[in-house]
């Protein structure tokens, strides 16, 4: 649903279809932490946080949020899908981790499959 909701964002024309595996890896990492935090609070902070640092420092003249950043990205984009591989598969993780140590999280399995 996330990456169904970012497909018509201008970067996916710029960037074409591998800045997908963001948008659908962070769906599915904000999916996790609503799941395993019982609430959508701390999702809905990190994407607020996430949207407002980015629109505050970097722009680029097909970004969806247009804004008076710090900096403006002129990069061919290049090597964006590395990026998002480390993003998506590294990061992402190593954040989840932190999460769980610092909230408590636990039964995993059951939380990530049970469905009420």
């Amino acid at each position: 649903m996330f990456g169904l909701i970012h497909v018509s964002n201008p970067e996916v024309l710029q960037l074409g279809p591998s800045i997908m595996i963001f948008y659908i890896g962070t769906g599915f990492f904000l999916g996790i932490i609503t799941l395993m935090d019982d609430g959508m609070e701390l999702a809905l902070g990190f994407h607020a946080a996430n949207n407002v640092m980015l629109s505050l420092l970097v722009t680029s003249k097909t970004s969806a949020l247009q804004s008076e950043a710090l900096l403006i990205d002129i990069s061919d984009s290049s090597n964006s899908l590395t990026e998002i591989i480390l993003q998506v598969f590294l990061i992402f993780p190593i954040l989840l981790f932190i999460f769980a140590k610092k909230y408590g999280w636990n039964d995993w399995k059951r939380k990530l499959t049970q469905f009420n």
